[in-house]
């Protein structure tokens, strides 16, 4: 899954699509043991089995399909601040405030908490905060 956040350079900003979860493969498959075995006959599929996978939990998939959906892209989320609280208005981010743990607001990204694999992971998302209010 890749995720779309702006940045800027040289005074232009540009969106730009980058992996949501490095290092991390993501399946699809009801044939698990028939994709191990197919993928270990190459160099390169020998390499992602030295662990064994783990099944998404019904909750960890509801999460990741909705923020990226059908096309596995997380787009670009717009909220405002009011009283030092965010809310988010439109994109995958609406209603997941309680993942976000920090903004930069100059970067026009949200960093997120989120419990996968047992474990939290801190990851990225683009997030422009439309406005602020004291």
């Amino acid at each position: 899954m890749k995720k779309c956040t702006a940045t800027g350079e040289n005074g232009k900003w540009t969106m730009e699509q980058r992996i949501f979860l490095p290092g991390y493969l993501f399946v699809d498959t009801s044939k698990l043991q028939e994709l191990k075995e197919q993928l270990q006959k190459s160099e390169e599929g020998e390499q992602l089995f030295e662990e064994e996978p783990l099944p998404l939990t019904t909750e960890e998939e509801a999460l990741l399909q909705s923020l990226g959906g059908k096309e596995n892209l997380i787009r670009m989320s717009e909220g405002i601040i009011e009283k030092s609280k965010l809310t988010v208005l439109s994109g995958p981010l609406q209603g997941k405030e309680g993942l976000i743990r920090k903004i930069d607001r100059h970067k026009r990204r949200a960093y997120l908490e989120v419990p996968m694999f047992g474990e939290t992971q801190m990851v990225r998302a683009g997030l422009e905060v439309k406005s602020k209010t004291v």
